[in-house]
């Protein structure tokens, strides 16, 4: 369910991603432009390095409720290579 919400959340982002990119280029002269959009896209991203960690420890709490056991050590093996083992369910 969690996963289906986020995927669902993305369509709108890059559906109007490039209407924004296309409304901002008819706005900001071409000289200006790359500067401008430069800092646009910084903020964008700075909001994904918050979101992001969020996402991934909801993502950990409803697999773990799914499972209802935390990983085996093949199964992190299998999935993380040489990672060293850790728990991920609380």
């Amino acid at each position: 369910m969690v996963l289906t919400l986020v995927a669902v959340s993305v369509i709108p982002f890059s559906t109007l991603g490039p209407v924004r990119q296309a409304f901002l280029n008819g706005l900001i002269p071409s000289a200006q432009r790359a500067t401008v959009l430069s800092s646009d896209n910084l903020l964008a991203s700075a909001g994904g390095v918050v979101v992001q960690p969020a996402l991934g420890k909801v993502v950990d709490e409803q697999a773990c409720r799914t499972a209802g056991r935390d990983l085996t050590t093949t199964e992190w093996r299998d999935n993380f290579g040489d990672r060293p083992y850790r728990k991920v369910c609380p």
